[in-house]
């Protein structure tokens, strides 16, 4: 069955899509995980500031800067 190129298109839009909100899925657990583990019950009220929906290049960032960070107020400063 040949298959047109429109639904083709429409096909790799939507794995992208997919792969898209499964990064920023991954992304945000683990930044819950980490402010959990490195603060604790502080750290993870942060996660009211963090939305799964933002860039995934902006969870990237704050991931890697909250693996440096040694304090609360670190990460606070972070995501203001």
């Amino acid at each position: 069955m040949i298959q047109s190129a429109a639904y083709e298109i429409i096909k790799s839009e939507g794995v992208k899509e997919g792969l898209q909100q499964g990064m920023q899925q991954g992304l945000y657990e683990g930044i819950e995980s980490l402010l959990k583990v490195k603060f604790g019950v502080e750290g993870v009220k942060l996660m009211e500031k963090i939305s799964p929906d933002m860039p995934v290049e902006k969870l990237r960032a704050i991931k890697n800067a909250l693996e440096m960070a040694e304090s609360v107020e670190d990460v606070e400063k972070l995501l203001e």
